[in-house]
């Protein structure tokens, strides 16, 4: 189990996070969720180890986060942050292949090709493989990114114990589609019993995935429990500060969009634009 006991984060008399106790078990698929500047992407960062929290302890099995060396707590968690600068013209396959080992060049073996080329087709970039990293499109990017923190989970030997998977707003870039395989990927993994922790601002995408949600707000924790008991009218908009009614249509007869399946085309080549005329 990943647990945050206390925790609070501060920058000078600036305090990110506030006291905020949470835990992740193995299994379990949590949604960080909360308005902008509410503390998701520094309580994600403490949970991985990459700061340290001012106050409180994190914990994994009950050892302190911060007595792992990085090669054991990289075998335990792997992350996928809100956005990475790489400009070296590294390919595609390699910078997947750096979730092996680093520089991740030396690992021409059958079985890390195989751990390589799943973790491609996981996040639907094969047809990427060959491309330069720096052309991607920002969501080309951030589906490299999952395949490269997937190939970590299935290239290290399984530990004893807890292992998470992190994503910091791994949707924001991507299509309907790619929305959806992400996050169908990151459930197969909570399958497989890992402990997984997705910071979303998509409050539908939280409902359809989450076991629980943990609501922030003024870097405070407001809530974690099942969606159905977060995503509550009276809550929701005083975390969110506007008037939010959860499950109810506004009076206007606007029309919505619930995706419910991913189904994401191989077929990559030219299309035809279909004309829509009223």
């Amino acid at each position: 189990m990943l647990e945050a006991r206390d925790v609070s984060f501060a920058i000078g008399q600036n305090e990110l996070l506030s006291g905020v106790s949470l835990t992740l078990a193995p299994g379990e698929f949590v949604v960080a969720a909360g308005p902008n500047g509410a503390g998701k992407s520094t309580l994600l960062r403490i949970l991985s180890g990459e700061q340290r929290p001012s106050r409180g302890t994190v914990l994994l099995d009950g050892v302190d986060l911060s007595l792992f060396d990085p090669a054991a707590l990289a075998r335990r968690r792997s992350v996928v942050p809100q956005s990475s600068q790489l400009q070296f013209p590294f390919t595609v396959s390699e910078v997947v292949a750096l979730g092996i080992t680093v520089p991740g060049f030396d690992r021409e073996d059958a079985g890390s090709r195989y751990h390589v080329a799943s973790a491609m087709a996981r996040a639907d970039i094969v047809h990427l493989g060959r491309r330069l990293y720096p052309t991607l499109s920002g969501g080309e990017r951030q589906r490299v990114h999952l395949a490269r923190a997937l190939c970590q989970l299935s290239a290290s030997p399984r530990p004893e114990g807890t292992c998470t998977l992190l994503l910091d707003e791994p949707t924001a870039s991507l299509d309907l589609a790619h929305q959806l395989l992400i996050l169908e990927e990151a459930r197969k993994e909570a399958f497989r019993g890992l402990a997984i922790l997705v910071v979303l601002h998509d409050l539908n995408l939280a409902a359809r995935f989450a076991d629980r949600i943990a609501l922030l707000s003024g870097g405070r924790l407001a809530a974690f429990d099942r969606p159905a008991d977060v995503l509550q009218d009276d809550l929701l908009s005083e975390v969110f500060d506007c008037r939010v009614r959860a499950g109810a249509l506004p009076s206007e007869p606007l029309p919505f969009v619930l995706p419910q399946a991913c189904d994401v085309r191989q077929d990559r080549g030219p299309t035809t634009p279909l004309a829509r005329s009223g």
